[in-house]
């Protein structure tokens, strides 16, 4: 059933095609780093891209160049999804060190933040703040509070649901030390998604 549903989705995809432009029909944010939404696998290894997969049971990679590259982009995660082709990309930055006041992390967040604005203007939401847990209360703390979500987020957000979306915020994976994550997702991979979660309930109400 979960196949027939994609079957049916990406059948009503191709129809749209027809009529409409790839914009409209994976929203409003082109993919990045010298890609398009909807290429295959195979479309994107021919690009000279080496594909490492994460998951068996996901279609997500990792790759380390693209056509395009963020000169401090460490790590790619591209994300496909059957009858669709690529849907989702994501980039993590090379880890950013001696800087737990945070200033260096915050100057390429504002850069990366400044450049999106330029293309596609205001952020829809913002989350810039650490002052939410007594835990981390010093200024020298930046990246233990981001690592703790009740004491702060520094993230920018652009797009919904019928738009796609851009999300660009500052992570850390352990204490004085962070990177940035810039992720783009199409139209197309949240309704996919959304089918798919639907189809779950109904099968599991069916099950009970």
């Amino acid at each position: 059933m979960k196949n027939a549903i994609i079957f049916i989705i990406a059948l009503a995809v191709s129809n749209l095609a027809l009529a409409e432009s790839p914009a409209q029909i994976y929203g409003k944010y082109a993919a990045p780093f010298g890609l398009e939404w909807g290429l295959s696998k195979e479309q994107v290894t021919a690009m000279g891209v080496k594909l490492t997969p994460l998951d068996p049971t996901e279609e997500s990679y990792a790759t380390k160049t693209l056509p395009k590259n963020l000169s401090d982009g460490k790590y790619y995660l591209l994300a496909f999804m059957q009858g669709f082709g690529l849907v989702e990309i994501r980039v993590l930055t090379s880890s950013i060190t001696n800087d737990v006041y945070g200033s260096k992390g915050k100057e390429r967040y504002n850069e990366l933040k400044t450049a999106i604005v330029n293309k596609y203007g205001k952020p829809s939401k913002e989350w810039e703040w650490t002052d939410g847990s007594r835990l981390y209360d010093d200024s020298d703390q930046f990246y233990e509070c981001l690592r703790s979500p009740p004491c702060g987020l520094w993230a920018s957000a652009w797009g919904n649901d019928t738009d796609g979306m851009i999300l660009l915020e500052i992570a850390s994976d352990k204490p004085g030390v962070g990177y940035i994550s810039l992720s783009y997702a199409s139209v197309v991979s949240y309704t996919a998604r959304q089918q798919e979660a639907e189809e779950k309930s109904r099968s599991d109400e069916d099950a009970l």
